[in-house]
């Protein structure tokens, strides 16, 4: 009989992307895998895993209510008390014999399901710093699997195992086609690809058109891939106009893109330090500056013991500090060596943890 594993996701694509790769490498394997998913986004992350043969069950998310609106408290208790029953009739339908949680207080409801039920239970932490909901559950679970070393480990209730960051297997390709969209881009001339990911990129977005000029003043020859997360570029293409710039809302070829560039700039998120890593490719961390605890600025000191990364705090980028970030690591010439941050082969170890056997 299949080991059967539930991979419960919430929230961004942090949590998301993540779980959805240890849950392909988990179908590859043999195993027989589903993913839960909660959040706003969940029926769209439920049709990406449709394509890759993966059936998804949705929940509800609930969210913590403020302490300063008191009264939601009651109605969030009940609709709490709720979910966890119905994770229960989930459970004993579904008979997993392991439950992955990826993180998000979203799925603690399923979390204290399985506790009840004595279903053996796995936690996989993206970040740094170990979030609240993943702390809390980590009392219920029989291992706690980090991407990194963990700042606040000590807060950790179970055994603790550093495995790495899983990233998608499309990254894992040695040979990348050129992504359409950037087509009128030479494959000489030095590239800087700016994303936001998932926590937003309005804030990078309004400066880097004019770091951009700041380096062309400086008679730098340099190319920009620009992925805003908006709709709404035309404003943005009308500025830069013939320059050798590409601007697009998102991409889905996101290995051939960082596989390019010779610097990236990005928010400090944990997936993307992961695939920078995997790349080797040179950045700018700009950390997402009401990230929840601050986990992006710890991610962001913790990615910096290796020279391919410089950080940026949000406060301080104008266009001349966001220029000289990216050219001082343009001019990088020292051999970058990210072996003191890298963890890979992730989803492997992941697996390997929760079924010792496979």
């Amino acid at each position: 009989m299949l080991s059967k594993l539930i991979v419960s996701c919430g929230g961004t694509g942090g949590h998301y992307y993540p779980g959805l790769s240890i849950a392909r490498k988990a179908q590859d394997k043999g195993l027989d895998v589903s993913l839960f998913l909660t959040g706003r986004r969940a029926p769209g992350q439920a049709e990406i895993a449709e394509e890759h043969g993966l059936k998804s069950n949705l929940a509800r998310a609930l969210s913590l209510p403020s302490i300063k609106k008191p009264w939601r408290i009651p109605l969030f208790a009940w609709r709490f008390y709720c979910d966890y029953l119905k994770a229960k009739k989930f459970l004993r339908e579904e008979k997993p014999d392991a439950v992955l949680f990826m993180g998000s207080f979203a799925g603690v409801p399923l979390g204290l399901a399985c506790a009840s039920l004595k279903i053996p239970t796995f936690i996989h932490e993206g970040n740094v710093w170990a979030g609240k909901a993943n702390r809390f559950m980590s009392k219920y679970a029989q291992k706690f699997l980090a991407s990194f070393p963990l700042k606040n480990e000590s807060a950790i209730q179970c055994p603790t195992v550093v495995v790495g960051m899983p990233i998608r297997p499309e990254l894992l390709e040695e040979n990348f086609k050129k992504p359409d969209f950037i087509s009128h881009l030479n494959d000489e001339d030095p590239l800087v690809l700016c994303f936001g990911g998932s926590q937003g990129a309005e804030a990078i977005n309004k400066m880097l058109r004019y770091a951009y000029d700041v380096m062309n003043a400086r008679k730098y020859k340099l190319q920009l891939v620009q992925l805003t997360g908006s709709d709404d570029n035309a404003e943005l293409i009308d500025f830069y106009g013939n320059s050798p710039v590409a601007v697009s809302k998102q991409s889905q070829e996101m290995g051939a893109l960082i596989n390019r560039a010779n610097v990236v700039v990005c928010r400090a998120g944990a997936s993307s330090i992961a695939e920078l890593i995997h790349f080797k490719t040179k950045a700018v961390l700009i950390p997402y500056p009401i990230a929840a605890e601050d986990h992006q600025e710890i991610n962001a000191d913790y990615a910096c013991q290796s020279n391919g990364f410089y950080k940026l705090h949000q406060s301080e980028i104008d266009q001349f500090s966001l220029a000289n970030a990216i050219e001082l690591q343009m001019r990088q010439d020292k051999e970058l060596d990210f072996s003191m941050i890298d963890y890979p082969d992730a989803a492997d170890k992941v697996l390997k943890e929760i079924f010792p056997k496979i």
